[in-house]
């Protein structure tokens, strides 16, 4: 797994990108959300270098799902994911879904600049 991670305008940015187990997954996102939730408005988790997506079952989408939702104050309240294709799209919409159920508004993007546009509008009606 290739990680890389940054904060920058209160918004959190993680790079998932290679093969990679979901714990492996959960734990960098842990490791990278600062402990100052009142820091992050946002989180952006890019997965266009992902090679790892294709391959999660309904399942585990959904356990992703619910593993964001827990960390949602954290994460900011809301989470923009970014993907390289419309398989990735359709995957994590999955995820989205099941964090929408937990109280967690996901979107995915396909561009990181809409991605951070939606992050950084706390005036959208999907906003937390």
């Amino acid at each position: 797994m290739e990680l890389g991670f940054g904060f920058a305008a209160g918004i959190v940015t993680i790079r998932l990108a290679g093969e990679y187990m979901i714990a492996d997954a959960k734990t960098a996102i842990r490791m990278v959300v600062p402990g100052d939730k009142y820091a992050v408005r946002g989180t952006l988790i890019d997965l266009r270098e992902s090679r790892s997506l294709a391959t999660r079952s309904r399942a585990e989408l959904e356990t992703i799902g619910t593993y964001l939702a827990d960390l949602r104050e954290e994460l900011g309240g809301r989470v923009a994911i970014v993907v390289g294709g419309q398989l990735a799209y359709g995957l994590t919409r999955v995820a989205a879904a099941w964090a929408g159920v937990n109280g967690l508004p996901i979107r995915t993007f396909f561009d990181e600049t809409s991605a951070v546009a939606w992050l950084s509008d706390r005036e959208s009606p999907d906003a937390a």
